[in-house]
């Protein structure tokens, strides 16, 4: 079985299958295919060890499943296998064994393809976006969507707007190192320098999700306006002495009573104010 396979859950036995041992030049690979993760690493070494054991045994222990062509007589569409098919060539191997589903159409293959990639093989979420636009592309509509998939319209629209997304942050989902579309809307957000100097940090691990665009400028500090203070008047006490004789009797203003004098008349000034 194919690692991640798509379909296998749903190609069922029949008794209309019939089980040959299959020329891979009168296949042809599948139109509806959603993978297009083939240059991905580790597809490239599930393929290679594929490659080794199909080279050794000569032919496939798991048959790739197949449909008669509906464009072309005589030729088949390859529905499930397409690692394992890879992997034959890859070996040199030309025939492998194949179970021909001749009461499956390709529109049900697509539809199953995308039920399993929405809720059992979880595609990337470009490939899942690609593959729903796809089948916009194709005529469907957004009730048959929902209905293949099982999701809600909001979660559809989700996905398929994230191929408007910049081409930096798509390759970034594209190369897993970021998979959620919410995170994925926030980069696409940022400025485009922003975004660079994020990106870097994600692919580098020195910066995580939660860190960007949640940088906060420090709170300004809360000033109270000081009131005003009235100048500070030095005044020499000969002078005071002046003021209060003029204010006063001056045969009642006496160094010894100076200041209570002087203090009482302050008094009297604030209170008119």
């Amino acid at each position: 079985m194919d690692k991640g396979n798509a379909l296998h859950d749903f190609l069922t036995e029949e008794e209309s299958d019939e089980l040959v041992k299959l020329d891979l030049s009168l296949v042809d690979p599948n139109p509806d295919q959603d993978r297009y993760d083939w240059d991905d690493s580790d597809t490239i070494e599930h393929i290679e060890s594929l490659a080794i054991s199909i080279g050794n045994a000569g032919d496939v222990t798991d048959p790739i499943v197949v449909i008669p062509s509906e464009t072309a007589h005589g030729r088949y569409t390859l529905v499930d296998g397409e690692c394992r098919e890879r992997g034959a060539k890859m070996a040199g191997v030309t025939r492998l064994s194949a179970i021909v589903k001749k009461n499956l159409t390709l529109s049900q293959v697509s539809e199953s393809a995308l039920h399993t990639q929405t809720n059992k093989l979880k595609l990337k979420p470009i490939a899942m976006a690609k593959a729903l636009q796809k089948r916009l592309d194709q005529g469907w509509d957004r009730k048959r969507l929902r209905a293949v998939t099982g999701k809600s319209d909001a979660w559809i629209s989700k996905r398929l707007s994230l191929l408007d997304l910049p081409a930096d942050v798509i390759q970034l989902a594209d190369d897993g190192v970021v998979v959620d579309p919410d995170n994925l809307k926030r980069l696409g957000k940022l400025s485009s320098d922003e975004r660079a100097e994020a990106l870097r940090g994600l692919r580098s691990g020195t910066v995580a999700m939660k860190d960007i665009g949640n940088s906060k400028k420090p709170a300004k500090k809360k000033t109270t306006a000081k009131k005003p203070t009235k100048p500070h008047v030095v005044v020499d006490i000969d002078d005071v002495r002046l003021i209060l004789s003029a204010l006063f009797d001056e045969h009642n203003v006496t160094d010894d009573n100076l200041k209570a004098v002087w203090s009482s008349y302050l008094k009297e000034l604030r209170e008119r104010d």
